[in-house]
């Protein structure tokens, strides 16, 4: 039996599962991201973020009219790289309009496998004049999705006592509207588990977004009001929506400034306020402005701020530094681009206050880019006032196939910016320097190598490492698809770096070594079954963990899918092992497994009509042997809801 919270929780999924399947309205049918996620994943090893997993998600709902594409929205296709970018622009351009989304088959180094995807994303519209306001405001597309996840059984665990005052359940509504890819608004709503639905306003919940987006055919490209992501040239200035981090399989030339708007639930990466981008011949100009509140508090010396970015309040600590420090952000960016140069400088000022405590700093940054129709040289140098960063890099397709990428970095230790997010062994850009290579080879038509090795020296002391440390990455992944959609690949990876283990008695600098390997094969049965096998082990701090689970994909018929898996896994928290999860809509995830134990789980997606589709999963954990404490008490039975209510 459901408590009187869980019954609660159903309430309105239930009411409107009722009402929308007593109103026939015609709409759109949308694609499942999950059923093509393999492809897609197979082009790189990282975890995409939320944001990068919602704007894919929202694409297949409201695909792009490629004949009106730009370039700002090429790159935020996470498995293109930058040459595959620009050359896509580059032929649109050249041969617009297309009258097929095959047409891509065409474009100059780019793989028939990543045309065949990007036809999931994009279509060609009838050519027609341009549209007006009006027009775009009653031609669109609304979409209402509500999403649920609660436990329906939870281990008693006496060690574990987090103090959450909210119950266990996690719940968010979206509503979006899309019209022609020139105007979207949207809604989110969103209390993570352990919140109370709000402890300051009842009934409102913990996190609320809203924004709105105008792209107009004019001087205006581009006008953003409401919650907004910024990306700049390579990263070191300011990078909201995906991340970097230290997933050195990443691409990581971009375009010098995308403007996008926050969709994701993602609480802290985004601007709050208004941005737009104005494009005259060669110019393009960007102002933006943030007005917005944070969570954190102030150092013990109250010299700086110290700020949390979980987004979570679900203990009374988390609610009391909830939306503490109030944060603005003004700032320009320019962009000159002339044959295959392009120039652009950005300046950005962020100003916190806490009580009667203010800060506030000027960051300034300048990038060029040089492209020739194979080849593209990046390089982009950043300043906080006192220290600096840069990164320089080059990459190039040889015969339309052999990918060459090679970038160093070079980060000054006293150069400090949390708002900036590139290549780095480390949380934030400071304190580095590295040399970053990677080669993607075709063997023959169906067989793929790839190559990848980083190198980082950290001169300064860092956290709980009292010396300079040094450190290698090599990535190796030998992958294999044919036409008939069978695909294996065997990923191998090993990285070692410099740390300090200090007791009373001794002082030690020791190696810390860390290998990872993956076998995954996908295997079509027949045209309705689909089979996926993983088995990966990994090693760390001389503990291994392993992971085996088998995935199988059913389709009896073309509005339900049923999707199932089995995983038994060992692993200690420090080798934990991270693999791909199908979920309900906008909930798609990389699974950490640690522990001893195993894991199921079922997921129904089913079309009931062309206006209406609900997702149901239920999972189950069993713990054998718990080899760490959890922070928070594991489920072990966990349901999943996702109802989508679309209006053409």
């Amino acid at each position: 039996m459901l408590s009187n919270t869980h019954e609660r929780t159903l309430r309105p999924l239930l009411f409107i599962c009722t009402v929308f399947l007593c109103i026939g309205v015609y709409t759109c049918f949308s694609q499942d991201l999950q059923t093509i996620a393999t492809d897609v994943y197979s082009f790189s090893a990282i975890d995409y973020s939320a944001q990068q997993i919602e704007f894919l998600h929202d694409k297949m709902c409201n695909p792009i009219d490629i004949n009106s594409i730009q370039e700002s929205d090429l790159s935020q296709f996470c498995f293109l790289t930058p040459f595959e970018q620009k050359s896509i622009y580059e032929f649109v351009i050249a041969n617009k309009p297309l009258s097929s989304i095959y047409e891509l088959h065409f474009v100059l180094g780019l793989s028939v496998e990543k045309a065949e995807l990007l036809s999931h994303f994009m279509i060609v519209k009838p050519q027609s004049c341009n549209h007006t306001l009006e027009e775009l405001i009653h031609n669109g597309t609304h979409s209402i999705i509500g999403i649920s996840q609660f436990p329906i059984h939870i281990i008693d665990s006496s060690s574990t006592n987090n103090n959450y005052l909210g119950n266990a359940s996690k719940q968010a509504w979206r509503y979006r509207y899309a019209s022609n890819g020139s105007l979207n608004w949207g809604v989110t709503l969103k209390k993570d588990s352990g919140e109370l639905v709000s402890f300051k306003q009842p009934n409102i919940y913990d996190y609320a977004s809203a924004y709105i987006q105008y792209k107009p055919n004019g001087i205006i490209r581009n006008i953003t009001i409401g919650d907004y992501e910024l990306q700049i040239a390579q990263g070191l200035l300011q990078w909201q929506g995906g991340y970097f981090g230290k997933h050195i399989r990443s691409q990581h030339s971009k375009t010098h400034c995308t403007l996008s708007k926050h969709s994701s639930g993602n609480e802290t990466d985004l601007y709050r306020g208004i941005a737009f981008q104005l494009s005259h011949n060669s110019f393009m100009l960007t102002p933006f402005f943030s007005n917005t509140y944070t969570d954190g508090t102030l150092n013990s010396d109250s010299s700086n701020f110290i700020l949390y970015n979980t987004g979570y309040h679900r203990t009374m600590r988390e609610i009391e530094l909830s939306n503490t420090i109030h944060h603005t952000v003004q700032g320009c960016h320019i962009q000159y681009s002339n044959f295959h140069n392009t120039y652009s400088t950005a300046i950005v000022q962020h100003s916190l206050t806490y009580a009667n405590t203010i800060i506030s700093k000027i960051f300034v940054n300048a990038a060029y880019s040089y492209t020739l129709k194979q080849s593209q040289i990046f390089t982009e140098s950043a300043f906080d006032g006192k220290s600096t960063a840069h990164t320089i890099g080059i990459q190039t397709s040889v015969n339309h196939d052999i990918t060459l990428l090679s970038s160093a970095r070079y980060y000054q230790p006293n150069y400090y910016n949390i708002y900036s997010q590139s290549l780095s062994e480390q949380s934030q850009i400071h304190n580095e320097q590295g040399i970053f290579t990677s080669v993607i080879c075709p063997i023959s038509k169906f067989i793929t190598f790839q190559c990848v090795h980083d190198y980082y020296y950290i001169p300064n002391c860092r956290y709980f490492v009292n010396a300079p440390t040094r450190g290698n990455e090599l990535y190796v992944k030998l992958q294999y698809k044919n036409w008939e959609g069978v695909t294996l690949f065997y990923a191998w990876s090993n990285g070692y770096k410099t740390a300090q283990n200090t007791t009373e008695r001794y002082n030690e600098i020791y190696t810390h070594i860390t290998q990872f390997q993956k076998l995954y094969f996908v295997i079509p049965i027949n045209s309705v079954l689909l089979s996926k096998t993983t088995i990966a082990q990994s090693l760390a701090e001389n503990q291994r963990g392993t992971l085996v689970c088998q995935d199988l994909q059913y389709k009896p018929t073309k509005t339900c899918t049923i999707r199932i898996r089995y995983a038994h896994y060992s692993a200690p928290y420090n080798a934990r092992i991270y693999a791909w999860e199908d979920n309900v809509e906008y909930s798609n995830t990389s699974h950490q497994y640690f522990n001893k134990g195993s894991h199921w789980y079922s997921l129904i997606e089913w079309q009931i009509h062309r206006m209406f589709r609900i997702e149901f999963k239920l999972s189950h954990t069993a713990i054998h042997k718990q080899l760490t404490v959890s922070e928070t008490t594991p489920a072990t039975l966990l349901c999943n809801i996702a109802v989508r209510y679309t209006i053409h």
